[in-house]
């Protein structure tokens, strides 16, 4: 688990909007990007509630 937590903690977190149809900006819609330590890969997460 430290070793996880250890790669996390050395990435650059970014936190996004989008416009589109399904993603409104609103507090449940989530944008978030993170930059891995040696900025050869990103993992993105664009999550929303809204029906």
């Amino acid at each position: 688990m430290l070793r996880r937590q250890r790669r996390a903690e050395q990435c650059v977190w970014f936190r996004f909007e989008c416009d589109a149809q399904w993603f409104h900006n609103e507090i449940h819609d989530y944008g978030i990007v993170a930059l891995s330590a040696d900025r050869r890969r990103i993992a993105v997460l664009a999550a929303t509630d809204t029906d």
